[in-house]
This record gives structure tokens, C-alpha cells and sequence, in this order.
């Protein structure tokens, strides 16, 4: 996934974790190989700044 290009079909918010952590459910396309990687993403806001705290992945 490092070297092409990717689309976000899906990206829903699955719940919020205090003021300060969002979890969302992604789906990344790799439009070149045709493939695509499920994850839930923690973002968290810190230091003014929006964060990847955790990435859990499907296979």
C-alpha cells in the first residue's frame, strides 16, 4: 500500500472514546493491485493535532 494509489470507499465512525479518541471503520483500495484492507483506526487528538493511535486490521 506504500507505493500507488488508494481510495477510501468506506470510512464510518464506529464510536468516540472521551473527548479525545474517535475510533472509524476503513476500507483502503489499493487501485493498483486491486485489493482491499479492512481496519479500525483509533485517532486521538493531542497536542493540538489529530493522532493514529491504534490500527487493528482484517484479513
Amino acid at each position: 500500500m506504500d507505493n500507488g494509489n488508494v481510495e477510501i470507499p468506506i470510512c464510518t465512525h464506529i464510536k468516540s472514546l472521551g473527548d479525545t479518541a474517535q475510533i472509524f471503520h476503513t476500507v483502503v483500495r489499493d487501485l493498483r493491485w486491486e485489493t482491499d484492507y479492512v481496519h479500525d483506526i483509533t485517532v486521538i487528538i493531542k497536542y493540538n493535532k489529530l493522532l493514529i493511535d491504534d490500527v487493528k486490521e482484517y484479513k
